[in-house]
């Protein structure tokens, strides 16, 4: 017996397919839109007295043509400073945060905001370098710069 679907059987699933790739593309190509990050000279430059403990606080720093996603973070009353880009799974793609948890929007690796610095096996955020005086937080443009062609 002869399958009377024939070709058009056959077209309806690759178009399915390609339409599904493309979606998958699109929702996978956005981090997220942060709060555009201040600049002085050549510092971007956080408030900290709006920092919460244990809570980032998302920026985008705008280099050339691209937008680079960072998080500052108060642990332990330290300030520490982020890349929102995993270090091996997928720089563009970064993390989740809820419930005091960060999670790999790549690997879905999870890790408490106390495991941040070192994240688990190879998934973590990439450190950058920035210096509390006062009551801010500055973290030299340069520091993006490196960086520029992950994003």
């Amino acid at each position: 017996m002869k399958n009377k679907r024939g070709p058009y059987a056959l077209y309806s699933a690759a178009a399915l397919v390609i339409m599904l790739a493309c979606l998958m593309s699109i929702s996978c190509s956005k981090t997220g839109s942060y709060p555009k990050a201040t600049v002085s000279g050549a510092e971007v430059v956080v408030d900290t007295q709006t920092l919460s403990p244990d809570v980032p606080r998302f920026f985008t720093h705008r280099f050339r043509d691209k937008s680079i996603n960072f998080f500052v973070i108060k642990i332990n009353n330290n300030v520490l400073s982020f890349l929102d880009a995993c270090k091996s799974c997928n720089p563009k793609l970064g993390f989740r945060f809820d419930n005091g948890h960060f999670t790999c929007k790549v690997c879905n690796t999870r890790y408490s905001v106390a495991e941040v610095e070192h994240g688990i096996g190879g998934c973590f955020p990439i450190r950058v370098p920035g210096a509390q005086r006062g009551n801010s937080y500055y973290i030299p443009v340069s520091a993006f710069e490196q960086y520029y062609s992950s994003f």
